[in-house]
């Protein structure tokens, strides 16, 4: 008789959030830790990327898209890609810190805003532990060192961290159950994903998965709390923002490519949305 200790199996549970993220193709593009004594931090910045900033010491008002958010020490907001922003410090010295990333491809991306609720600014009231500040410490002081791969890694460990500690979204939980409702509402941002750039319907959605209008809306409803003709015009104007700051179309166009029935309807829904026309949105961050 072989003489062999028994090993236990242990189940280990990882947390939705960051199942979710293992998925996904992070792709950080920036990271910084800024001090500053400056009135302005910055004014009427847009970037592309989606940008969390973290106050590590101070006050500042930051203000996306014409809205304030008054942020002090352990605040975090999490703004999403082509937004107008500027920040503002309301104390003798500000400290904060700044994560830009992209989720690749842009499938994925559509799929990650609307999972985390971030298609307009997520402002999370004292949002931060000891945990994601010792993450952040070590980030920074690796920042003039050569290990480049360790830096990387606690960068995407900060962001899962974040987003699953603060519980960036209510519907977080609802997306990832295992419904009958959540997992069509996921099939559904799919099928929109892939169809962007045609002109797509509510019955062309019903079609495809062959349910009725009054099912499907009833799904992303419990999801994502909106309508599914709601869910497939938010998608395409995150699409329509990349397209406005590329020189290559103009905005007859773009409404065209995204299958909107008209330009009118393209700029009223755009303005309704984001309070700026297109053009004026074209305009300001050309």
């Amino acid at each position: 008789m072989n003489n062999c200790s028994k090993l236990h199996n242990y189940h280990v549970e990882i947390d939705k959030t960051s199942n979710l993220l293992d998925k996904c193709r992070l792709n950080i593009t920036y990271f910084a830790n800024r001090e500053s004594n400056k009135t302005s931090l910055f004014v009427n910045v847009v970037v592309s990327s989606i940008k969390i900033i973290y106050i590590t010491k101070g006050e500042c008002i930051c203000t996306i898209n014409d809205r304030r958010y008054k942020m002090q020490e352990n605040d975090i907001i999490i703004i999403p890609p082509y937004s107008l922003h500027s920040a503002d410090c309301m104390s003798p010295s500000l400290i904060s810190c700044e994560i830009h990333f992209n989720i690749e491809p842009i499938i994925d991306e559509l799929r990650f805003l609307s999972f985390f609720n971030i298609n307009s600014p997520k402002y999370i009231k004292d949002g931060t532990n000891d945990y994601i500040k010792n993450l952040i410490n070590t980030c920074i002081s690796l920042e003039k060192t050569t290990k480049y791969a360790l830096h990387y890694q606690l960068q995407n460990l900060i962001i899962q961290t974040i987003l699953n500690t603060c519980a960036v979204s209510e519907s977080q939980d609802l997306l990832l159950d295992h419904s009958k409702e959540c997992k069509m509402t996921n099939n559904l941002l799919t099928f929109i994903a892939e169809h962007i750039y045609e002109k797509l319907t509510v019955q062309d959605c019903c079609d495809y998965f062959n349910v009725s209008q009054s099912y499907l809306y009833r799904c992303t409803k419990k999801a994502l709390n909106c309508s599914t003709m709601d869910l497939i015009n938010s998608n395409k104007l995150i699409v329509a923002k990349r397209m406005l700051l590329d020189n290559d179309y103009n905005i007859t166009e773009i409404s065209e490519k995204l299958g909107f029935s008209s330009t009118y309807y393209f700029s009223r829904l755009f303005k309704n949305t984001f309070g700026i026309s297109p053009s004026q949105f074209k305009q300001m961050y050309s």
